[in-house]
């Protein structure tokens, strides 16, 4: 599965768990023994979704998928919580990490740095404004490859 069928699956699900009261954090596919597995990390939108949560969602989406005959080739689906180290994938996510420490993972470098942790103090439509090491640092959100809130 290539990620242009990734993104196109996307567009199916992404509605589908959100008409269930659910977020799509991510989805990804990785082979594993021989066998192609899609991972979809889902959440509510305040945060904690439960293991009875995730396995309802499973069933759901497998049935839906199955439906609309989505992939056309085997593989196993699996829907978890995506965890203390969830992925920020949008500026939503941002935004609720805002005073929050996040590190962010950097396609072109700013500071020299490919990596900068610091606290989140805004986000627009196109900027995340952190605050590193006493100064503030704009990044554009689309030189951002990946990023998670840090733990301290």
């Amino acid at each position: 599965m290539d990620r242009q069928t990734l993104q196109e699956l996307r567009l199916v699900v992404e509605p589908f768990v959100k008409e269930r009261g659910y977020e799509l954090v991510d989805m990804y596919f990785r082979f594993e023994s021989g066998r192609m597995i899609l991972g979809m990390l889902v959440d509510k939108p305040e945060g904690g979704i439960t293991i009875d949560e995730c396995t309802f969602l499973n069933r759901e989406i497998c049935v839906m998928m199955d439906e609309k005959d989505a992939i056309n080739e085997p593989y196993f689906l699996e829907v978890s919580s995506p965890g203390i180290d969830r992925p920020l994938t949008s500026k939503e996510d941002f935004r609720r990490c805002k005073n929050r420490t996040v590190t962010a993972y950097l396609r072109q470098p700013v500071l020299g740095k490919l990596e900068l942790t610091g606290e989140v103090k805004d986000v627009d439509d196109s900027i995340l404004s952190l605050a590193c090491d006493g100064q503030d640092v704009q990044v554009p959100l689309e030189n951002i490859s990946k990023a998670k809130q840090t733990i301290r």
